[in-house]
Order: C-alpha cells, then structure tokens, then sequence
C-alpha cells in the first residue's frame, strides 16, 4: 500500500477506529485494524516513524497529520457553520423585495407620497384578505396584517 492508498483508506475510518488495536496485541506490537498483519508506520514512509517507542505511539505520531473520516467530517461542519444562514420572510421582506439599496416598499412611499401609499397599503390589505381561502391561507392573513402596519407606522400621530 502507497502513501496515498494510506491516506485514501484513513478516510474510510475515524481516528478512534484505526488506532482500536487488533485481537490480542498489546501497544508494544500494536497493529490497527484492517491493515496487513506485521504492519508498520514505516513501510508508508509516514515521516514520523519511530522504533524507540511503542508501536502503537509511532502510529499515532505517524497519522496525526493525515485526514480520517471523523476529521474530514468536523472541517465540512465547521465550514458550513460559517455560511450565512439566509432565512426567507415571505411576509416582513420577502426576498424578491428587498434586492438593491432599497425595499421595493419604501420606493412605494416614496412615489406616492403619504396620501398615495396609505391607501396601497389599505388595498393590499383588502386584497390578501378577501384571498385568503383560495390562495395562501394564514400566510396571507399576515401580509394583510403587515400591511395595515405599515400604515399605522406612516400615518400615526398624523392626521389621516
């Protein structure tokens, strides 16, 4: 076996399991499981062989820097920790809204002025719940909702 037919197989098993020594061996003639019998770190040419100590300590010397299967499986975990995790609202900033420096909402407002946009957002109110039963159920019973809000947000404290 090659260094790297070594290094292929340590990533079918953990780490814990290749250094599980094989029936009725003590560390001083250690050999993992499911390698040949009278195996040593050696014969891979790993770069930590050591003869002055125990065999099972040579080969945990010798495979510290190779990549078992539990290794491999820890960097694709703490890798995908660090992805952001997108959460869509359909309902406060849906995603096919919010794109660019500025919520499709808030360029609503802007255009049609207070007046104007109270009376969006009435609208969109009236229309998701007069839909509400035939299209998305309670979904829409909370853009209605949101959108009477963003009314209150505007209007409050004005004169209506």
């Amino acid at each position: 076996m090659t260094l790297e037919e070594f290094k292929e197989f340590a990533r079918t098993v953990t780490r814990k399991e290749f250094l599980t020594n094989s029936e009725d061996r003590t560390d001083e003639n250690f050999q993992p499981k499911d390698l040949p019998e009278i195996d040593c770190p050696y014969n891979y040419n790993l770069p930590d062989s050591d003869c002055d100590i125990t065999c099972k300590e040579c080969w945990k010397n010798d495979v510290k820097d190779i990549k078992f299967k539990d290794d491999i499986e820890k960097e694709l975990i703490e890798e995908m920790n660090k992805q952001p995790i997108i959460v869509s609202d359909s309902v406060n900033h849906p995603s096919h809204y919010t794109h660019g420096k500025i919520e499709t909402i808030d360029k609503i407002e802007d255009v049609l002025g207070l007046e104007g946009f109270q009376a969006y957002c009435v609208g969109n109110a009236i229309k998701y719940l007069d839909r509400y039963k035939l299209k998305n159920g309670f979904e829409d019973i909370k853009k209605a909702k949101r959108y009477l809000e963003f009314y209150i947000e505007k209007t409050e404290g004005k004169e209506c």
